[in-house]
């Protein structure tokens, strides 16, 4: 697997689909999409389990180590950040970054 997107999450089930639709759209598709929930008491996890390849729940209250439980169970080459309020707005980011990496 070339990528692990990482995604920590805080009570946005308002606006995360948006965020998870754009990875969705990608064309390119070797990764997996892990959602961290951080204190959700909001539908967030219930959102993340229709997209995320693995979605894991956390007390920490802190970005950081959110963050590194991700890392933790990652499994694919290289890792993304991506906010819960983010999106990417073409279907060709995970596409572009793959060439620059692959690209001598």
């Amino acid at each position: 697997m070339k990528f692990s997107i990482i995604i920590p999450a805080h009570n946005s089930a308002g606006y995360i689909r948006k965020a998870l639709d754009s990875i969705k759209s990608q064309t390119f598709t070797d990764y997996e999409l892990i959602v961290i929930c951080d204190s959700c008491v909001d539908d967030t996890e219930q959102i993340a389990k229709q997209y995320a390849h693995k979605v894991e729940r956390c007390h920490y209250g802190q970005d950081g180590q959110t963050r590194n439980l991700g890392i933790d169970i990652a499994e694919g080459e290289w890792i993304l950040f991506m906010d819960d309020d983010d999106w990417w707005m073409d279907s060709f980011v995970l596409e572009n970054i793959n060439r620059q990496l692959t690209d001598d």
